[in-house]
C-alpha cells in the first residue's frame, strides 16, 4: 500500500517537472540560469530550451526506478537481500521520491529565478538532499534487519 501511494506521488512529481516550466515557458528569457554558486546566485547560463533537459533527466531516472522496482531480482545485490523483495520496493520507491523532490525543486527554482521572481535559488536542496542521505543509511539499516529477520524466520521453519 505504502509504495502505491509513493508511486502516485512520484507521478505527481514528475508531471510538475514537465508541466511547471511548461507554464512559463513562454515568460523565460532567452537566456536562463542553469547553475547556481554556494550562495544560490546563478553563475552559468544556457538556452531556456536546457530546461527539458532536466525533465528528461527526472524521467529516465524515473524509468530506472520503475523498472527497478518490478524487477528488484535484476540489480546487483547479495542474494539475502533480493529475498526481501518488499524491503527493497519500499527503498528504492522512496528514493526515487526523493530524487524527484530534488529535480522538482531546481526545476521550480530555475524558473523562478530566470523569471525575475527570486534572486537566487534557495539553499533548501542541501536539506532535502541531507535527508535524503540519512533516508538512505536508515533504509540500508532496515534492509539489513528485515533480511535478518527473514533469516532467522526461514531458519526456525526449518
Amino acid at each position: 500500500m505504502r509504495t502505491k501511494f509513493t508511486l502516485v506521488i512520484n507521478v505527481i512529481l514528475l508531471a510538475f517537472i514537465w508541466l511547471y516550466p511548461a507554464l512559463y515557458y513562454a515568460d523565460l528569457p532567452e537566456t536562463i540560469p542553469v547553475h547556481f554558486s554556494g550562495d544560490g546566485t546563478p553563475d552559468g547560463f544556457g538556452n531556456r530550451s536546457i530546461i527539458w533537459v532536466e525533465a528528461g533527466i527526472a524521467t529516465l531516472l524515473f524509468g530506472i526506478c520503475t523498472y527497478v522496482y518490478f524487477n528488484p531480482a535484476k540489480i546487483n545485490l547479495p542474494e539475502d537481500f533480493k529475498k526481501n523483495t518488499g524491503a527493497i520496493r519500499n527503498f528504492i520507491s522512496l528514493l526515487c521520491t526523493g530524487i524527484l523532490l530534488i529535480f522538482g525543486w531546481i526545476s521550480y527554482h530555475t524558473v523562478q529565478v530566470a523569471t525575475g521572481n527570486a534572486a537566487a535559488f534557495s539553499m533548501s536542496p542541501g536539506i532535502i538532499l541531507g535527508f535524503l542521505y540519512v533516508g538512505i543509511i536508515g533504509l540500508l539499516i532496515y534492509l539489513g534487519k528485515a533480511n535478518g529477520s527473514a533469516e532467522q524466520n526461514e531458519n526456525t521453519s526449518n
